[in-house]
């Protein structure tokens, strides 16, 4: 949901009206397994939290929101996935969803407790864990620019930080 504050008067900030809320529909989604599996402890993916502050991006065509999540994987419900949105927030018109994607390049990997970021083109990288049975907790990434369709991420998904080992307790 999405609500909208407005100051004309900074000096009397008690004049502000809020609307809302509005409701953006998004894909739908299933809730990620409660843990992630790793070679020691099992990490809490902390779905379906929004897993940081929103990211603002005012540009001269449209403002957005930019957010991301754990998702169950579409393809396989048992594992881990990251989806992110951007909401469109343009000219006092409700909010509404302008494109999103769900990350899960394969099958056998977790991919949880994402976080985004936007530079002022327009462009995105979102990060995240990464971790299965046999593979250790690890950090990885993916990005969106203007160019790529929406719901993919042309970049495809790099490695950022093999781990060596895990937290056990």
């Amino acid at each position: 949901r999405s609500w909208s504050v407005l100051i004309d008067d900074w000096s009397n900030p008690a004049s502000a009206t809020v609307s809302g809320p509005t409701s953006v529909a998004v894909p739908s989604f299933a809730s990620a397994p409660a843990t992630a599996a790793t070679p020691a402890t099992a990490n809490d993916t902390l779905s379906p939290r929004l897993m940081m502050q929103s990211q603002y991006v005012s540009r001269p065509e449209a403002d957005s929101l930019w957010l991301a999540h754990t998702v169950a994987n579409p393809s396989k419900t048992t594992f881990a996935a990251v989806r992110w949105y951007q909401v469109a927030l343009s000219d006092g018109s409700a909010a509404r969803l302008s494109r999103s994607g769900t990350v899960n390049p394969d099958l056998t990997i977790h991919r949880y407790m994402p976080s985004l970021a936007v530079d002022a083109a327009g462009e995105m990288a979102v990060g995240y864990s990464a971790s299965s049975s046999t593979l250790m907790p690890g950090l990885r990434y993916t990005a969106w620019t203007t160019g790529d369709a929406s719901g993919s991420a042309g970049g495809g998904e790099r490695v950022l930080f093999h781990a060596g080992g895990a937290q056990d307790t």
